[in-house]
């Protein structure tokens, strides 16, 4: 048990305020008071934490007024749950006040001493025959109730753990600590549970307990100790190492080490988290050092082809690196890394030569990386570009590339936002290229001839304001995947063909078509038509963004005729303005899965989607203001997995029943008129997840209990505490959220 005192810190932070006492013990006298609990306060008090004990204080039906305030200015209560805990309604009292300080941040910690956790949350045993005897007893059925609940949430906190570690199991388990050295995640044979960086509250009070002997910083320090802070993002171990080394410095010595700490990493913070580097093998430190110097916050598949090239074998080098904590890949699918570990990575490689920057492996920075092609460095004059680039990241470069330069293991070209007029009349003969980004080059008039670079998945072509021509040798990018034009305001002239691109995956396009009736795929640009048949059969992917369409049929025509036998698997058009029923009555994408259709306020009616989607695993219709009715037939849909309506305010026709074998998470929060949860005609073990907070729904049907799967549930306090005895016998282990 982690516990911060005056005299020291740790992983359990306490508020600004002044307290009475630092910990609140609550306990059942006749079971503890000799044994473990008077062991339990001298403990504590030996260690200079201020204990409350009640030290048989005289108890009468009500618990006083005083104990109350003892109990909700104390820091933390500790629960001691015994076998007769539960007989005492003073106890019980105590229990459910400590539960409703702990939604306001009041921390609490429980011992279960001779007890099942499962007995507390679910009032079993003993505790279920004190709870009998108390319906008995009082006539007061809200306060039996309120005893239930605190009993329920005190053992949720617990067996959220108990799960993780399967504590009855008969295997044998090896529990340890592992990850990023300073914070930790701990773990099993068969789970993990990953303990949290501290947030602003923990890690100044952390930090100021080592910086300045006390548990908030000095106010003339204030402005350098948010400096800390944000350096260290939640790491205790560099909060503790960065505060003992400042403490009882002066500002001007603070100013010069936070300096220092930017530019050169702490020994003893690299020291810790050194070691799980230091226990990679050479191709892993390789792609742990790229990352931290190259590509933070890229898409893992865009790295694992750039690395590929280098020979680092980053399909199993990545996943390494992950299980070690150095790395993590988000839910976009983006490489990321805590900013002390990109740190040490480019420190690692700061002192491979901390004064000669050619001699290091790796040049992060631009103005470096000029320095030492232009021959400012002891490294030499370089008059050229070495053709064996695998990656040229180079912005604003100048307006054209050496004569000379032809790389034959080149894979990603960046030349975003560069003054280039044309960058090659035919692209260099390079079979390895994928990544292309001409972005945002304003003076560029026509894209270049890739009939040499047959390779290319990804082609980035946005934001050209002057682009009037694509070339044709586009449609001949077998491989191509991503095809990104979006606001090239002048462009005329598309590919005569792009039927080839069999893997062609993503079309973005940024449309905002003013008073324009007849303006389709590529608008914001000159082109005013898109020939039925030149999309690609597989096209997987179509992201709109919608600013201002009228709302017409004519321009529902974007989807009307372009995409017959399309392949399409996500419509992504958050906030357009089309008129999503009249779409959606002719659209025909069997293998679509995906729709996102958020805030779209021309969205009035679902209608019938069997038919044109059978197949939609997630729907996403949050805040569509002006939904009114969603078609009978939408809570049919069985392979749905994910259904979003959040704040759709004026949702009142909604399917009488709902038959979603496949459904795991169900959102209704804020729809203010809804009024009728559905039947549940048959058993939907699936759903894990219901929201139905903020909606007029009183009445639950019988059939709810055919939920058999359900796990959370987010409702007001009024429904649940109406359903409370069906709820928790049909659900006895859900987690309520009210």
């Amino acid at each position: 048990m982690a516990l911060v005192t005056s005299n020291g810190a740790s992983s359990s932070s306490f508020t600004h305020r002044s307290k009475n006492f630092d910990v609140f013990l609550s306990f059942r006298g006749e079971d503890t008071r000799l044994g473990f609990t008077s062991h339990l306060y001298n403990s504590l008090c030996q260690r200079g934490i201020h204990t409350f004990i009640d030290d048989n204080l005289p108890r009468g039906e009500q618990i006083s007024v005083e104990l109350l305030k003892t109990i909700e200015n104390s820091t933390i209560s500790i629960i001691v749950f015994s076998e007769d805990y539960a007989s005492s309604t003073w106890c019980l009292d105590e229990l459910a006040k400590i539960i409703e300080y702990k939604k306001n941040g009041h921390l609490v910690r429980m011992v279960f001493y001779k007890v099942d956790p499962s007995d507390v949350r679910n009032q079993k045993g003993k505790f279920g025959e004190a709870l009998a005897k108390h319906e008995e007893r009082f006539k007061d059925d809200k306060k039996v109730q309120r005893w239930r609940e605190a009993l329920y949430e005190a053992g949720n906190i617990s067996e959220a753990i108990k799960l993780l570690l399967d504590i009855e199991s008969n295997d044998v388990r090896m529990v340890g600590i592992y990850g990023l050295g300073g914070v930790g995640t701990l773990g099993n044979g068969l789970s993990t549970y990953e303990v949290e960086e501290l947030d602003e509250c923990e890690a100044i009070e952390l930090f100021s307990e080592h910086a300045f002997r006390e548990n908030k910083p000095n106010e003339d320090y204030l402005e350098l100790a948010n400096q800390v802070i944000r350096y260290a993002k939640g790491l205790p171990l560099a909060l503790v190492v960065m505060g003992a080394d400042l403490y009882g410095r002066n500002k001007l010595e603070w100013k010069s080490a936070l300096d220092k700490y930017e530019k050169i990493l702490n020994r003893d913070i690299q020291k810790i988290l050194k070691i799980s580097y230091d226990g990679l093998d050479e191709t892993e430190r390789d792609i742990f050092l790229d990352i931290a110097c190259f590509f933070k916050g890229h898409y893992k598949d865009y790295v694992v082809d750039i690395l590929e090239a280098c020979d680092l074998y980053p399909i199993c080098g990545i996943p390494k690196l992950i299980d070690k904590c150095l790395v993590t890949v988000d839910q976009y699918n983006k490489l990321s890394m805590h900013d002390l570990l990109q740190h040490l990575g480019r420190e690692i490689v700061r002192q491979e030569s901390p004064q000669k920057l050619g001699e290091r492996s790796r040049i992060w920075c631009y103005e470096d990386a000029l320095d030492v092609l232009n021959g400012n460095t002891s490294y030499g004059c370089v008059e050229h570009l070495p053709n064996g680039l695998i990656l040229l990241d180079w912005p604003r470069f100048p307006s054209s590339l050496p004569s000379n330069f032809r790389p034959k293991k080149l894979v990603s070209l960046n030349m975003s936002d560069s003054l280039i007029e044309k960058p090659f009349k035919q692209m260099f003969p390079c079979k390895t290229l994928t990544y292309v980004d001409f972005s945002w080059c304003e003076f560029m008039r026509k894209s270049p001839d890739l009939s040499m670079t047959p390779n290319i998945k990804k082609l980035y072509l946005s934001y050209c304001k002057n682009l009037v021509e694509v070339h044709d040798s586009i449609g001949c990018l077998v491989k191509l995947e991503e095809l990104e034009l979006n606001s090239c305001t002048k462009l005329q002239i598309l590919p005569s063909c792009l039927r080839p691109q069999r893997s062609l995956q993503k079309l973005f396009q940024d449309l905002n078509l003013g008073d324009r009736n007849h303006v389709e795929l590529f608008a914001e640009t000159f082109v005013r038509s898109f020939p039925p048949g030149q999309i690609a059969p597989t096209i997987k992917r179509i992201g709109v963004h919608v600013e201002c369409i009228c709302p017409s049929p004519q321009n529902s025509g974007i989807f009307y005729d372009n995409y017959e036998g399309v392949h399409v698997e996500c419509i992504d058009m958050p906030e357009s303005h089309i008129i999503l029923d009249k779409v959606l009555e002719r659209l025909q994408f069997k293998s679509l899965t995906y729709m996102n259709f958020r805030s779209c306020q021309y969205v009035r009616k679902l209608p019938d989607l069997s038919i044109a989607t059978p197949n939609i695993k997630e729907l996403d219709l949050r805040q569509c203001g002006n939904l009114v009715e969603v078609h009978e037939s939408v809570g049919r849909l069985d392979k749905l997995e994910r259904w979003d309506l959040k704040d759709c305010i004026k949702l009142q026709i909604f399917p009488s029943s709902l038959m979603m074998k496949s459904l795991k998470g169900f959102r209704l929060s804020g729809c203010i008129r809804l009024e009728k949860f559905p039947n549940i005609p048959q058993e939907m073990e699936g759903l894990k997840f219901l929201d139905l907070f903020g909606t007029a729904i009183r009445e639950l049907p019988p059939s709810f209990e055919n939920l058999i799967g359900l796990e959370q549930l987010s409702s007001t306090s009024r429904l649940v505490d109406e359903h409370y005895s069906i709820i928790m016998m049909a659900f006895p282990n859900m987690v309520f959220r009210a």
